[in-house]
């Protein structure tokens, strides 16, 4: 241990935290791990000290107790032999009373208290806390992991059942803290700037582990105009047919697949015809989640993956997985016209989710993206990061301008909320829509971060050693048996005189695939086709309602871009009279359809810019 820049420095030659016998317990302090998956929440839970650890989510508070000994689980855990006690979870409907019984029976057991609570669930164990002033052992540390999080997760609430009361839970998280604050723990591998946070933690301990022993995780790129497509063609596909697919210096016959969006995944899943048996997802606890997911599995235990394991963001945020020879697969894929959620893809985490060293692909990872901002300088990084903030910042000045119980306000707010930029980064204070430049400056931080470490390389701890330089897969000229357009000519050729469809022409995998249902239920109901697969998906979902259909319709005509006025009424003239409407377009009616736009007037002509179409994104 040593000091440098005011920070306590420890050095580590080991794999894991754990190994190191002169490395017990958790200190306290702002502790930068610098890599992922080194160990210390092992630590933590397997040390002899009481201790309750924060953590940011529900899937997180599974995948950690199910490595041990828990009650709550059927039948409870077999205990992976380095802590014989008990670890207690607890979130959702987990009560304090719950809480309370836990500790009594470990008590009784004489095993120390060892609690994971998600961050929202925290208050239910209060009482147990370790603040200051109390030096009793037999209250608890307060750890709080993956404190990267905090400022990004400012829209919890957490009901305290001290006043009754609707609080904001990182609030809470961080002044319960402050109450810790001689003995808590802050825990990272990408922490945020203690600028970014209450002027107490930089009063704490600044602690930054350093590995003698790092290497670095290489990606094995694919630059794509559709990375979802890619996915399925370039990697699904071909380890479906064939078992195994090689791409750069591997070949694997397993993926962990890392995309942002249930609804995305399951298109994948349905597209390429993957059945329930040979694929899982692993995602939030929600019941939204489940319901989406009917006939499909949603993974809890992970150190059993299928063939194919799709992970959301909410689902791979620390949580560890388990696989002899699995890929590691992350898909981004990023619109002209950015959103500050579309650049924060979360590298770091996806690319560090594997923890099994004798897997032959642990320093590897496929990375399929469209755009690939972190290959800007940071210069032109933080230019488009401006853009976005100008952007929000703008529309909460034109919102703040106007009268706010007229038609306009209200059309406004609409067209504004339909960016999860401006309802992520934005709230109302006295009625008044401001922009949270705290947590957008935050996440800004993170994201050059991430393109420090992307430029860099991705550290992980271990005795091999590889370089950085990304593996490039060109992109295959074959054709894509089973895209959404092959299917749709191919069925409109199978049509005979009499409008009956030929089923014979397609082979069993075609009729199995997602885009083949997506084509024939379309022609089933409206009699027709659409050549864009996303407004024929979401058309389906307008059968028997025809207001539905037309809003659909309209939706689907504009995309971020610069179109003339005349391309703009000539486009909505078109549906209009499809609907029997007499109604001559005008360009405003945009708003009543959710679109985020703008007049711009370059060399004194009028174009039409769209920022913001309101059906991208929808899963």
């Amino acid at each position: 241990m040593y000091t440098c820049n005011d920070k306590i420095v420890l050095s580590f030659s080991c794999n894991y935290a754990g190994e190191d016998s002169d490395f017990r317990v958790i200190p306290a302090g702002y502790i930068n791990k610098t890599v992922c998956g080194c160990g210390l929440t092992s630590v933590a839970i397997e040390s002899s000290e009481n201790c309750i650890i924060a953590v940011p989510n529900v899937c997180l508070v599974v995948n950690k107790v199910s490595q041990y000994f828990n009650c709550q689980l059927v039948g409870g855990c077999v205990g992976n032999g380095r802590f014989s006690g008990e670890v207690f979870g607890v979130y959702g409907n987990v009560t304090s009373r719950d809480v309370d019984n836990y500790v009594s029976r470990v008590r009784r057991a004489g095993s120390p208290i060892k609690i994971l609570a998600t961050y929202d669930s925290l208050w239910k164990c209060e009482q147990y806390l370790r603040t200051d002033g109390c030096m009793d052992s037999n209250l608890c540390h307060l750890i709080v992991d993956e404190c990267d999080k905090l400022l990004g997760y400012v829209s919890l609430k957490v009901s305290s059942k001290r006043n009754g009361d609707d609080k904001d839970a990182i609030t809470y998280l961080l002044g319960l803290a402050e109450r810790c604050k001689c003995s808590v723990s802050f825990i990272s591998a990408t922490p945020v700037d203690v600028s970014y946070l209450p002027e107490w933690v930089k009063s704490i301990a600044q602690i930054e582990l350093r590995w003698s022993n790092v290497a670095k995780i290489t990606p094995i790129t694919m630059k794509r105009s559709y990375p979802f497509r890619a996915l399925c063609d370039e990697v699904i596909m071909p380890i479906k047919k064939e078992g195994y697919v090689s791409l750069g210096d591997r070949s694997f016959g397993k993926v962990i697949v890392f995309i942002n969006s249930v609804g995305k995944i399951l298109d994948i899943i349905k597209d390429c015809g993957l059945g329930s048996d040979e694929c899982g997802v692993i995602c939030g606890d929600t019941v939204s989640n489940d319901f989406r997911l009917r006939g499909y599995n949603r993974i809890v235990d992970c150190n059993n993956l299928p063939r194919y394991t799709f992970v959301t963001s909410s689902g791979f945020q620390g949580i560890d997985l388990v696989d002899r020879e699995a890929m590691n697969v992350v898909v981004s894929c990023t619109r002209k016209v950015y959103q500050m959620v579309d650049i924060n893809t979360d590298l770091i985490q996806a690319t560090s989710r594997q923890r099994d060293r004798c897997n032959p692909n642990f320093d590897r990872f496929v990375f399929i993206y469209n755009q690939n901002v972190f290959e800007k300088s940071e210069e032109e990084l933080v230019s488009e990061l401006n853009k976005v903030y100008d952007r929000i910042n703008d529309n909460c000045n034109t919102l703040s301008g106007m009268a706010k119980c007229c038609r306009e306000y209200e059309s406004a707010v609409a067209t504004f909320n339909q960016s999860v930029d401006f309802c992520r980064y934005t709230y109302k204070e006295d009625g008044v829509y401001v922009l949270n430049s705290l947590v957008f400056n935050a996440e800004k931080y993170q994201i050059l971060e991430t393109r420090k470490w992307y430029s860099e390389g991705f550290n992980f701890v271990s005795n091999i050693s590889s370089g950085v330089v990304p593996i490039v897969v060109e992109c295959s000229r074959k054709s894509r048996l089973f895209s959404y357009n092959s299917i749709l000519q191919k069925y409109k050729g199978s049509i005979d005189t009499k409008g009956d469809v030929d089923l014979s022409v397609f082979s069993v995998e075609e009729l199995s695939s997602g885009n083949f249902k997506i084509v024939d239920d379309y022609y089933k109901f409206y009699g027709s086709f659409s050549d864009n697969s996303y407004h024929a998906k979401n058309k389906l979902k307008c059968v028997g309602n025809v207001d539905s259909q037309f809003k659909c319709d309209v939706q689907h005509l504009f995309f971020p871009g610069r179109y003339t006025l005349s391309e703009i009424k000539g486009k909505l003239n078109e549906v209009y009279r499809s609907y029997g409407m007499k109604r001559k377009a005008k360009d405003y009616d945009l708003e009543e359809f959710g679109y985020e736009y703008k007049r711009v007037r370059p060399h004194g002509y009028v174009f039409i810019q769209i920022i913001n179409n309101p059906v991208i994104g929808v899963d």
